[in-house]
């Protein structure tokens, strides 16, 4: 069964079945700021994404959802702190150099594609890597297999800066916040 992870205000995690939403586990959320659920291995159970700084570094780490064991944690630039996308087979994060391309079984850094100005986030949408800057651009890529220059299919500068969570997508359509 799917795992869905909720985080209380309270402190406490609860994770809970998706189809029946009866509680499975629940515990403290100390340490743990989760980011996504994503299946990083394929093997149909999601894992746990977490921003946070570990001993001073600013990290990524995949726990397993239903053991919370570390699989793997690599360090970054900056803090992780939402919007990560899995497509052609990397798991895409921003970073000060960029959309960077992780290894989604080690975290391993594979290729990184530059983008001016700080990320909020990054989505799949469409087969693509969509995200917007803090600045205002918000652009759709396609990236090439092995990391490198994106073809670039859209991108706009509305001059106004966003949030962490844009941008969105829904329904074929793209909201930047």
């Amino acid at each position: 069964a799917a795992l869905l992870l909720l985080v209380l205000v309270g402190g406490d995690y609860v994770q809970m079945d998706a189809g029946t939403l009866k509680e499975v586990r629940r515990g403290p959320a100390a340490g743990l700021s989760p980011l996504a659920l994503l299946d990083l291995d394929g093997d149909g159970t999601p894992e746990i994404l977490s921003g946070d700084t570990w001993d001073g570094q600013k990290s990524l780490q995949a726990l397993d959802a239903r053991t919370e064991k570390l699989i793997w944690r690599t360090e970054h630039h900056r803090p992780i702190r939402t919007g990560m996308a899995l497509l052609n087979g990397f798991l895409w994060v921003p970073d000060t150099e960029g959309l960077v391309a992780l290894d989604p079984r080690t975290g391993e850094r594979r290729a990184a594609i530059p983008v001016p100005g700080p990320l909020c986030s990054v989505r799949e949408f469409r087969g693509r890597l969509l995200f917007a800057t803090t600045r205002g651009r918000v652009a759709l890529v396609a990236p090439p297999p092995e990391g490198g220059l994106a073809a670039v299919t859209w991108e706009v500068e509305t001059g106004l800066p966003f949030t962490h969570e844009s941008p969105l997508a829904a329904g074929g359509l793209v909201f930047a916040l």
